[in-house]
């Protein structure tokens, strides 16, 4: 669900997310982080001001096209093997 709303470029509220992402990408300024038990929620929602939420909108929409679009994806893909394969 989180990288639907990272693609539509919502802004999303969520405890620490682990940065696998292709590319080395980090999720930096994508998403508000919160505590893992999502006891600060309203907190963090009632001082996250409109600027902050769309500037958290268009980083995620941007990280979103950058690393996982399909053609991203294939691309990444594709990278890894050939690493892999020098390796051997």
């Amino acid at each position: 669900m989180t990288q639907l709303c990272v693609a539509f470029g919502a802004a999303t509220v969520s405890p620490r997310l682990p940065e696998v992402l292709p590319f080395n990408a980090n999720l930096d300024g994508c998403y508000l982080p919160c505590d893992d038990g999502y006891e600060d929620l309203t907190s963090v929602i009632a001082n996250a001001d409109d600027v902050t939420l769309e500037a958290i909108g268009r980083n995620a929409a941007d990280v979103f096209e950058r690393t996982c679009t399909p053609a991203r994806l294939v691309e990444w893909v594709e990278r890894c093997i050939h690493a892999h394969e020098r390796c051997d």
